[in-house]
C-alpha cells in the first residue's frame, strides 16, 4: 500500500533568474519487498509474511523530502545556482542474514528473548545537503561555445556527522 504526495513551484528562467521548490511526502506500508523470486517466503515460520511483526512501513521509504534550487545570471553572463536538498531519513528494518548463498535472504532481526523487530522500525538520520555551482559561457567566434564551472558538492560537509549517526547500534 503506497499513498503519496508530490508538490512542485517553478519559476521559469525570466530577468535571469529562475526558481524551484519541491516537496515529497511518501507512506509505503507492506509486509515485504521482493525481486519477484520470493525465494523461501512463506517456507519458514519466521518468513511468513503474515506475521505481525512483518507488516509496516516498507524499508528504504523516505517519508518527507524537500527541494530548494535556482539560479541567476549576472549581466556578465556569469550564472551562480545552487540546490538546498533536505530529508528526514529512510526507514530500514534490523535483519539477519538467513543462508547466506548468492542470494542473501535476510529476515527481521531475532532478539535475545524470541521476538523479532518489526518491518520498518528503525530509521537512518535525516540530513541536509547544499550544493552550488558557478557557471561561466564562453563564445569562441559563432560556431564555438563552451561552458566553463565549478561545483560545490556538499558545501556544509556534514558527512562526518551523519556517518557518526549511522553507525550500527543494537537493535531494540
Amino acid at each position: 500500500v503506497t499513498n503519496g504526495v508530490d508538490l512542485a513551484l517553478t519559476r521559469r528562467e525570466r530577468d535571469g533568474w529562475s526558481m524551484g521548490l519541491q516537496y515529497s511526502w511518501k507512506d509505503a506500508r507492506g509486509n515485504s519487498n521482493s525481486d519477484a523470486a520470493a525465494d523461501l517466503q512463506g517456507d519458514f515460520l519466521f518468513l511468513d509474511p503474515r506475521q505481525p511483526y512483518m507488516w509496516g512501513p516498507l524499508p528504504g521509504t523516505i517519508e518527507n523530502q524537500a527541494k530548494l534550487y535556482g539560479s541567476w545570471r549576472s549581466p556578465w553572463k556569469l550564472i551562480v545556482g545552487g540546490l538546498v536538498y533536505w530529508n528526514d531519513g529512510a526507514v530500514y528494518t534490523e535483519a539477519t542474514r538467513f543462508r547466506p548463498t548468492g542470494s542473501n535472504i535476510l529476515y527481521n532481526y531475532q532478539r535475545p528473548d524470541g521476538t523479532f523487530v518489526r518491518t520498518g522500525q528503525q530509521k537512518h538520520p535525516g540530513y541536509t545537503t547544499v550544493d552550488l555551482r558557478l557557471t561561466l559561457p564562453v563564445d569562441f567566434g559563432d560556431r564555438l561555445h563552451a561552458d566553463f564551472y565549478v561545483d560545490v558538492l556538499n558545501a556544509l560537509d556534514d558527512l562526518p556527522a551523519l556517518i557518526a549517526a549511522k553507525q550500527p547500534r543494537a537493535p531494540q
